[in-house]
């Protein structure tokens, strides 16, 4: 028998199938390479697309925590100016009533023996509006941090307010302490401390126009809504 010819096919055919093997392995290698690779990148993809997604996040929420921060502040500042100017313009019309009741002006300075009575009618509406000095005061200082959100020309209001209440102090003790008042003066004074009873009333006008100018102002941002 001729082994030979048993042999040499059978070399043939180890060496093919180890070739075979050996392209196997290195195509299955760089089949493995490549996967190995392409994962890497789409795993640096995606980290790099999470951290872009992570700082935009972040960013968006700081300038939506910085806006909610900023409207919160003109929404409470805006809220609480225009109910106290509300309660001014409240406080004003009631001061400013021509009739004096019992014991009313009772607080004017006066001299031990000065028992006129109708001084203390004079001083009655002043009386009644310094009763609200701490909130006057309150609402006056205010406007500084009220400037600093809504503008530096926004304190014309405040300044309005503060004007008629030295007016009013101004008014009454005219007609309590200067003698020989012209009847123009002496009628200019008791309408201010709302003595006269004219259907225009340009000292209460006045007061509405600062009340309107802050609703102006403060209304819109009330009425906004933090998206």
């Amino acid at each position: 028998m001729d082994w030979g010819a048993f042999v040499g096919p059978a070399v043939v055919a180890a060496v093919v199938s180890g070739a075979i093997s050996i392209v196997s392995m290195l195509v299955q290698r760089g089949t493995s390479l490549r996967l190995h690779r392409e994962k890497l990148d789409f795993d640096k993809n995606l980290a790099e697309r999470k951290t872009n997604a992570d700082m935009a996040l972040a960013e968006r929420k700081f300038e939506f925590d910085r806006n909610l921060i900023d409207w919160k502040r003109r929404t409470e500042i805006a809220e609480q100016t225009l109910a106290d100017f509300y309660k001014v313009k409240e406080l004003f019309r009631s001061s400013r009533q021509p009739f004096a009741f019992a014991g009313e002006g009772r607080s004017r300075p006066r001299a031990e023996t000065d028992e006129d009575h109708s001084k203390d009618a004079i001083y009655a509406p002043f009386e009644r509006l310094n009763k609200e000095f701490a909130f006057l005061s309150e609402l006056h200082a205010r406007r500084f941090r009220f400037m600093t959100l809504f503008g530096t020309k926004t304190d014309e209001p405040f300044n309005i307010i503060t004007l008629s209440y030295n007016e009013l102090q101004y008014a009454t003790f005219s007609l309590l302490n200067m003698k020989g008042l012209s009847g123009d003066l002496r009628e200019q004074f008791e309408s201010t401390i709302g003595w006269v009873l004219d259907k225009k009333d340009p000292f209460q006008e006045r007061i509405g126009a600062a009340v309107s100018e802050i609703e102006a102002l403060c209304r819109p941002v009330l009425e906004v809504r933090l998206k």
